[in-house]
């Protein structure tokens, strides 16, 4: 519809993500005039080399020039969904999920993002995204990051390193997978033992169980440290935030996990401020209603057969 009143209309998809997706869907689109260009496709094309680790996790929509939208979200029925009992069909189950919509000079930083990467796949030659216009200044502080396997250690996970190195008083993280990094996982219970509040949001229940294992197997370290772990119940947690000492927010695509660190491409929106920190509290407080919270004596009593699936799961965990 927007192609048909003129609007220029470019959309760039994962392969992997879309591969149980109907070409039929991407035929209606290039036949109604929309270019669409296929992310590291899994057959050779001849336009890029096959990477099948390598995959474009980001979700961004740029309008105009004027707004960008950017967080968890993927274009997916799941987000339809009403709520189920727990141990539902993930794809049956409702969705819990985070975006962040925003105006402001940021907005063009966005578009070179989705720009470069448009570049990178060598997908046909598009003009350039019009000029982000000139507007009332506000008073928070906007920044896109990205992150992206061609890098050792990613824009986003440095920042996010630094910000919890750095914290004071909290940090407050959601993720929709958490199987993290050691050098994560050492700088979440260095803060929690310098009395830094540290509490995790993580899934209950995931569309990727082995995920759920391989950051269950870790847990024992980060209690003990006196990092709080809280498993969202009732929804499948796919939100990717983090608010730390109330001030510096992050809301994007990028999980605490080995694949958003190492293989995927990535983008968070950071936001510096009180204001957007307190909602950001907010909807954390919220979840961690909606959550059980996992004590250190209740993972030491774990059953056998959790533990032998999580030692297969760690086996693989940099792939999951």
């Amino acid at each position: 519809a927007a192609r048909s009143r003129g609007v220029e209309v470019n959309l760039v998809y994962d392969a992997w993500g879309a591969a149980g997706t109907p070409t039929a869907l991407f035929d209606r689109l290039r036949a109604g005039g929309v270019r669409v260009l296929e992310f590291n496709p899994l057959h050779p094309n001849g336009r890029v080399p096959v990477e099948l680790n390598k995959r474009d996790h980001r979700k961004l929509l740029c309008i105009d020039g004027r707004v960008a939208i950017t967080g968890g979200v993927n274009i997916s029925a799941v987000y339809e969904n009403a709520p189920k009992p727990r141990g539902a069909d993930p794809a049956q189950q409702a969705w819990r999920d985070t975006d962040v919509r925003i105006e402001g000079p940021v907005v063009a930083q966005f578009e070179r993002y989705f720009m470069e990467t448009w570049r990178q796949q060598r997908g046909p030659a598009l003009a350039d995204p019009p000029a982000t216009p000139a507007t009332a200044v506000g008073d928070t502080v906007v920044q896109a990051i990205d992150g992206a396997p061609d890098s050792e250690q990613p824009l986003i996970y440095r920042t996010l390193l630094a910000a919890v190195t750095l914290s004071q008083t909290s940090a407050h993280l959601t993720t929709g997978f958490f199987v993290p990094t050691p050098d994560l996982a050492a700088a979440l219970t260095a803060a929690a033992r310098r009395g830094v509040d540290v509490q995790i949001v993580v899934p209950g229940q995931s569309d990727s169980g082995a995920a759920v294992a391989a950051g269950r197997a870790g847990y024992g370290d980060l209690l003990e440290a006196g990092v709080r772990i809280h498993e969202r119940q009732g929804r499948i947690l796919h939100a990717k935030t983090a608010v730390i000492d109330g001030q510096w927010s992050a809301v994007g695509s990028s999980n605490l996990d080995w694949r958003s660190t190492v293989w995927n491409n990535e983008i968070d929106a950071i936001i510096l401020g009180a204001e957007f920190g307190g909602r950001m509290e907010a909807m954390f407080a919220d979840d961690v209603k909606d959550s059980h919270t996992v004590t250190l004596d209740a993972w030491r009593r774990r059953g056998l057969g959790e533990r032998v699936q999580e030692i297969r799961a760690k086996l693989v965990e940099t792939l999951l």
